[in-house]
């Protein structure tokens, strides 16, 4: 079986795999969401233990053009190998502060193209393998002094097309790495 494993999970199933998430497990490594899980689809999996595995595997997920509003607090909980989250081209405005605690292997972070107005100032916080972050095209007024505090490894940071006027002073200070910054 191919790494990437195309289904449209929009339709309830219209036949009984002997649990689908297993077969695909062993393999899938990203996920991408186009529509909620139907509850009929979801019938025919052996039960959450499949998708536990999934997500224990899962390196890239991809829940762009949406139309999210909102995210719960624990929606990416068991993604802890996850590597690259897109969350571009929806309809976000803000975030809750942990959402993305327990993602210490992420290395890439699209938010740009929502309506993020502001962010939490730990919101950030333990996402040290983080190298590439996507802010831009959002509704940022202001940032928090140390919302890019502990990314040492942050090489490209855009915050382009935004609505900042100014920074805090050292807002920038302790990112080394960075490479390309985009205002």
């Amino acid at each position: 079986m191919d790494a990437a494993l195309a289904t449209n999970l929009t339709q309830p199933a219209t036949h009984s795999y002997n649990s689908p998430l297993v077969w695909a497990s062993s393999t899938l490594t990203a996920l991408l969401l186009l529509a909620p899980i139907p509850p009929a689809w979801a019938e025919t999996c052996r039960g959450l233990q499949d998708l536990q595995e999934i997500k224990s595997r899962c390196t890239l997920l991809d829940l762009s053009n949406n139309n999210l509003s909102s995210l719960s607090q624990d929606i990416f909980q068991g993604l802890n190998n996850l590597q690259e989250l897109n969350l571009s081209n929806n309809n976000l405005s803000s975030l809750p502060q942990s959402i993305f605690q327990g993602l210490n292997n992420l290395q890439t972070l699209d938010l740009d193209n929502n309506n993020l107005n502001s962010l939490p100032q730990d919101i950030f916080q333990g996402l040290n393998n983080l190298q590439v972050l996507y802010l831009d095209e959002n509704n940022l007024s202001s940032l928090p002094q140390d919302i890019f505090q502990g990314l040492n490894n942050l090489q490209e940071l855009d915050l382009d097309e935004n609505n900042l006027s100014s920074l805090p002073p050292g807002i920038f200070q302790g990112l080394n790495n960075l490479q390309v910054l985009r205002l």
